[in-house]
């Protein structure tokens, strides 16, 4: 009996570790800049984009991280080098997070 909820114990931190496994930032998505509305101005708006975690809850910051590099990629996808982070949703179901893409130079 002993040894069923060993496995099943290791078997859990092994989820919960890959559970907190995130997406990180590209060469791609690493040259978008996060500017203000002020520096928007100067800018071509191209859009905007989201990026959504299946996570939430006490996975609430890595799923953030998460949702950001999707939207990180989707502005690069659009043909953008900078963004205005607006609202971030953390549901019951998922977390995400919404950006105007903008191209400044």
């Amino acid at each position: 009996m002993r040894s069923f909820y060993s496995i099943i114990y290791f078997s859990t931190i092994a989820l919960l570790c890959n559970a907190c496994a995130t997406a990180v930032g590209t060469s791609a998505n690493s040259n978008i800049k996060i500017i203000t509305q002020n520096q928007a101005a100067e800018c071509k708006y191209l859009g905007d984009t989201h990026g959504v975690s299946p996570f939430y809850g006490i996975f609430a910051a890595p799923a953030l991280e998460s949702a950001r590099a999707a939207a990180l990629n989707k502005a690069v996808e659009m043909g953008g080098d900078a963004l205005i982070w607006k609202a971030n949703e953390t549901g019951y179901g998922s977390t995400s997070i919404h950006a105007d893409v903008y191209k400044c130079q």
